[in-house]
């Protein structure tokens, strides 16, 4: 689960627009997977599992995110 916050601006040509937007993903809680394969080094314990939650959402990872595109008119 996360939250998101974005803000654009677009920018009008003719019957052309370019559209630019930046914002942010805060990762607020995620599922942590045990993979069973021979090559996987170790399956984690429940209290592995709970560390890596509450960092999340105390600390987490924030990651920002830009993009920008072109919109016709018909």
């Amino acid at each position: 689960y996360n939250a998101t916050i974005h803000a654009g601006y677009q920018i009008p040509l003719d019957k052309m627009k370019l559209n630019i937007e930046v914002g942010l993903i805060k990762i607020l809680d995620a599922k942590v997977l045990s993979v069973k394969t021979v090559n996987a080094p170790h399956l984690f314990s429940k209290k592995q599992k709970q560390k890596f939650k509450k960092f999340l959402r105390k600390k987490g990872w924030i990651f920002p995110t830009v993009s920008a595109w072109i919109s016709f008119s018909f």
